[in-house]
């Protein structure tokens, strides 16, 4: 009887464990994805700053 009360108990949660496992899993690939997502931001960020010290520099012929 205890036997069958323990596989009870067990078998729903080792399900849940693999869904969490799944989840955290997903999570990390989540949080990389957006990692590189805010690094491209910021990288066209940089790039649009410095096309426009170009274009103030041709303008004014003056170096910032």
């Amino acid at each position: 009887m205890t036997e069958n009360v323990e596989n009870l108990l067990l078998e729903p949660l080792k399900k849940i464990q693999a869904e969490q496992s799944v989840a955290r899993a997903r999570d990390r690939e989540i949080m990389t994805r957006l990692g590189s997502l805010e690094s491209m931001i910021a990288r066209i960020g940089r790039d649009n700053a410095h096309a426009y010290e170009e274009q103030i520099e041709d303008r004014h012929g003056w170096t910032l």
